[in-house]
């Protein structure tokens, strides 16, 4: 046998032997606040959370089916125990983590979305007071415990580091709530270091869960980096259509509007097509500005997610794909030869 068919067999049998395939995935769960849960907020009609566009819209991601729950899940799809104004402490509380640990039998990969609350309701109680008191610094007594629940939360979803025994994860980064129009209004009535401090707050608790997800192989979504870009300035503009900042937020000034949640779902459907090697359908923004009530420009074009994800150990082909084209440059080989 020449040196080439040495060659070529032995990274055959190689890829064979050692080449993972692409996970499996069927059901999707997740945990989280009101950025994932169906129900409309308080002073929110016609909400359309990024897990809406993944399932509903696109027919593409299946968090399981569609009921009425008797628990804190009301009407929801079945593996979405994400709850309208949960922060990571009544997170853990009400067992979102272990009543979704439940289903692992079920669901294939996990999604976790929470911390803003956290924040928003420590700045409702404290950020008047921060001109006067520094120790109600949410860097300090906020985000130690918001990496905490972190923890626990992923490590009933997933098992511990070293040995999982659960579900893959998506980590969402938290948002930077300073970017909520309602919560800029008020900015006047607190101290000027407060936007640095709770935006701070909300990236050591990202960097922390980034480690996580780097550390375990899972997927990590920079929230606060795609709002960075559609947040920059007094508008955005998308497929011809320029949105003034407010209107990229519902009424209550609070949650991200459709075209926002629409870029996420973007994000999380993109993510998990490259990881895993599912074929969810992406969203166009033309799709999702005509259903958000704008007239678009026509065509098909896609609001660039890919520098918001992090993969972490990127999924590979299964073996049968690479040994297939081996094979196929094995047997052109062997024919030259023949014919030799």
């Amino acid at each position: 046998m020449s040196m080439v068919k040495k060659f070529v067999f032995s990274a055959l049998v190689l890829v064979l032997c050692t080449a993972p395939a692409w996970a499996q995935i069927t059901y999707v769960g997740a945990v989280g606040d009101s950025m994932t849960d169906w129900e409309n907020p308080d002073g929110v009609d016609n909400y359309c959370p990024w897990i809406r566009w993944a399932q509903w819209k696109t027919g593409g991601v299946n968090f399981g089916p569609w009921d009425d729950w008797p628990d804190f899940r009301h009407t929801d799809m079945q593996y979405n125990y994400s709850h309208e104004g949960a922060t990571t402490s009544s997170m853990i509380s009400e067992g979102q983590h272990t009543l979704l640990a439940g289903e692992s039998t079920q669901v294939d990969a996990a999604s976790f979305l929470c911390g803003a609350n956290d924040l928003a309701y420590w700045l409702e109680k404290h950020a008047i007071w921060i001109k006067f008191q520094d120790n109600k610094d949410p860097r300090t007594y906020v985000t130690p415990t918001m990496i905490n629940n972190f923890n626990t939360a992923v490590e009933t979803l997933a098992g511990p580091a070293g040995s999982p025994t659960g579900t893959d994860m998506v980590v969402w980064g938290c948002p930077d709530i300073m970017k909520m129009p309602k919560i800029k209004e008020v900015l006047w009535l607190t101290y000027p270091g407060t936007t640095s401090k709770y935006r701070g707050a909300a990236v050591n608790f990202n960097t922390a869960m980034k480690d996580v997800a780097a550390d375990r192989n899972w997927i990590y979504l920079d929230t606060i980096g795609m709002e960075d870009v559609v947040c920059a300035g007094s508008s955005f503009t998308l497929a011809g259509v320029t949105i003034p900042y407010n209107d990229l937020f519902y009424d209550d000034k609070i949650h991200p509007g459709p075209v926002m949640t629409g870029i996420m779902a973007n994000m999380f459907i993109e993510a998990m097509n490259l990881k895993y090697g599912t074929s969810y359908p992406r969203i166009s923004d033309q799709e999702i500005l005509t259903w958000a009530g704008y007239s678009p420009t026509p065509g098909e074009t896609y609001f660039n997610v890919d520098p918001y994800i992090i993969l972490n150990n990127p999924g590979v082909p299964e073996p049968a794909s690479l040994s297939l084209v081996l094979m196929g440059l094995f047997g052109i080989l062997a024919r030259k030869r023949g014919r030799g």
